[in-house]
């Protein structure tokens, strides 16, 4: 599954904001773990045999417990752009 820009919206003054670990400018990215750990358990739910998988722009620390791998997001996705990284390895 693609979680693109799971990020919380911008415009807002994040330090304002509080969490229970600190400040939202220090904690800006546990969002993105929460938003994983409700896609990961409810596709679980469904009962599907499938295992969730997640690709991910935003990551926080312990999202990999949620079957989330963090990837840039400005690649190109097509055959051209994966031959020049296998040829660069």
């Amino acid at each position: 599954m693609w979680m693109d820009a799971s990020e919380p919206e911008w415009g807002y003054d994040f330090s304002r904001a509080r969490t229970a670990m600190g400040t939202g400018n220090r904690y800006l990215n546990a969002y993105p773990l929460m938003s994983k750990k409700g896609v990961y358990e409810g596709q679980l739910s469904t009962g599907s045999k499938k295992r969730p998988y997640i690709l991910t722009r935003s990551s926080f620390v312990g999202q990999q417990r949620y079957a989330a791998t963090t990837w840039n997001g400005d690649v190109s996705p097509d055959w051209d752009t994966y031959e020049k990284k296998f040829q660069q390895d």
